[in-house]
């Protein structure tokens, strides 16, 4: 049962990731017309920034999110007026800004490739809550326990 609850817990947190994906592919997709293939890379930049903030420098949790969520804006305005609007502007075929888009995909991935190792990165826990373990039935290590106190043979 343990591990249900776990795997249904992982499963609601990816299905939460992919939705907020979605959803910036939407909102870049309504107002502009133009797909951004970088969003992908845009998360993966906010989780490094993340991963720079909480576990390199050791920002409280709060400020550390605040200050990767004001990056983040950064980057993404800084994209719109490095390589969209100026195509935009100039009335180039809608191709050419999501070739540019897919460029800044480009730089993204190996800016993060070359600045990091490809290992994992350990990300401290949100506002200091751990790994909790919930279960209704004993564990196997509590009963043998329980029943080697009172005698019981172990099965």
């Amino acid at each position: 049962m343990q591990d249900f609850l776990e795997l249904t817990v992982s499963a609601a947190a990816s299905g939460c990731i992919y939705g907020l994906i979605a959803l910036a592919y939407l909102l870049m997709i309504r107002p502009t017309g133009i797909i951004n293939f970088a969003v992908g890379e845009w998360a993966m930049v906010g989780a490094f920034g993340g991963y720079l903030l909480l576990s390199k420098f050791e920002w409280p949790y709060p400020l550390g999110m605040a200050a990767v969520l004001v990056f983040m804006l950064v980057i993404g305005w800084l994209t719109e007026r490095i390589a969209v609007r100026p195509l935009v502007e100039r009335g180039a075929p809608l191709l050419a800004p999501i070739l540019a888009l897919l460029g800044m995909l480009v730089v993204f991935r190996e800016a993060i490739s070359v600045s990091f190792a490809p290992d994992p990165h350990p990300v401290p826990y949100a506002l200091g809550i751990q790994r909790q373990s919930f279960s209704s039935a004993p564990s196997r290590e509590r009963a043998s326990r329980r029943s080697r106190s009172i005698g019981a043979p172990l099965r």
